[in-house]
């Protein structure tokens, strides 16, 4: 009897001592930019806040919408370069990330479009865009590791369509010479090791 209460007492301790997923992650970046008409004269804004998280080898990609202004959007999308490798799509918070405000209804659709290399949130027949409405947190995972790119919110229906863009977070593949860098530091770290 005593054995099996001292063995579910270490069991217990290496249990709690499992660190959770928020406890494991490293936040990258996260950045929030106010996505604004390509063409400047549109009064129609929005913030998008862009963040990357790394869990061991992989990485998470994180985006919200909120602090519409001026009109409503039913798409949102991440521009993709060099065909990542795209897994794990999912709405939600992950169970890490916080909600910053009235969530709104799910997307339609949270999909990667290979015919024009990005992911893509369609948000209908519920758009986006009203008083204090933050879009769940939409989220994918890759092997890739963060760069700058170029996101997109446009709204696809109606009589007045818009469109704006900014800045966000995406996963990238380092450039040849960065590669061929990298290679090279390993070989002469491995020659070393084995003198």
């Amino acid at each position: 009897m005593l054995r099996k209460l001292s063995l579910l007492c270490a069991v217990s301790v290496c249990l709690l001592s499992v660190p959770t997923l928020a406890e494991s992650l490293e936040e990258i970046v996260k950045e929030t930019v106010t996505f604004s008409s390509p063409c400047g004269s549109s009064n129609i804004s929005a913030k998008v806040t862009s963040a990357v998280y790394q869990a061991g080898d992989e990485y998470i990609y994180a985006y919200q919408i909120f602090d519409v202004v001026g009109g409503e959007f039913s798409w949102f999308s991440v521009g993709l370069l060099n065909n990542p490798v795209i897994n794990d799509l999912l709405v939600g918070d992950r169970g890490f990330l916080t909600p910053a405000g009235t969530v709104a209804p799910m997307p339609g659709s949270w999909q990667v479009s290979s015919a024009v290399d990005s992911v893509d949130a369609l948000f209908m027949p519920n758009k986006i865009g009203g008083s204090g409405e933050v879009s769940q947190w939409l989220t994918f995972t890759s092997n890739w590791g963060p760069g700058e790119g170029i996101g997109a919110l446009a709204n696809l229906s109606g009589s007045t369509p818009s469109f704006l863009s900014g800045k966000v977070y995406i996963p990238i593949i380092p450039e040849p010479m960065t590669l061929v860098l990298l290679g090279a530091g390993a070989l002469v770290l491995r020659k070393k090791r084995a003198n």
